[in-house]
């Protein structure tokens, strides 16, 4: 199975996706890093265009799993055995 990590924003040159391509490079299918942009200001037609965009860049077949700040946490083994029945 291969991971696809679909976030809003550019990282670049940042620490954050720096770890990130290294992590990913270290899983047995591989994995990638797409980020969208919208280039609407602040609210909600940005919002709508940037769920539009994440969807769009979806790959055909692939399973969702959504990530929200605000949301429940979740420990790492929680999220491996999540990813077990998704495989």
């Amino acid at each position: 199975m291969q991971l696809f990590i679909l976030a809003v924003g550019k990282g670049r040159a940042s620490p954050e996706n720096t770890l990130t391509q290294g992590w990913l490079s270290r899983l047995p299918q591989g994995g990638s890093l797409i980020e969208v942009e919208s280039k609407f200001p602040p609210g909600q037609k940005r919002t709508d265009d940037e769920s539009s965009r994440l969807l769009r860049a979806m790959p055909d077949g692939a399973a969702l799993a959504v990530l929200d700040p605000r949301a429940k946490d979740h420990s790492s083994e929680d999220l491996a055995c999540l990813d077990r029945h998704m495989a």
